[in-house]
């Protein structure tokens, strides 16, 4: 997941995302952290779970 935040431009992740074999994992995967993520309220909420 952290290699995502990588890329320099958005064609970079692209690439890296049509290279995946297994699309429904990734799919899974990056809607889970997005849900994690949009959870918190504002940024102080981030530092009680990181």
């Amino acid at each position: 997941m952290e290699k995502i935040f990588d890329f320099d431009t958005i064609n970079e992740l692209e690439d890296y995302l049509l290279q995946q074999t297994n699309v429904d994992d990734l799919r899974q995967t990056l809607l889970e952290e997005f849900i994690k993520y949009a959870h918190y309220k504002n940024a102080e909420h981030w530092l009680i779970y990181f």
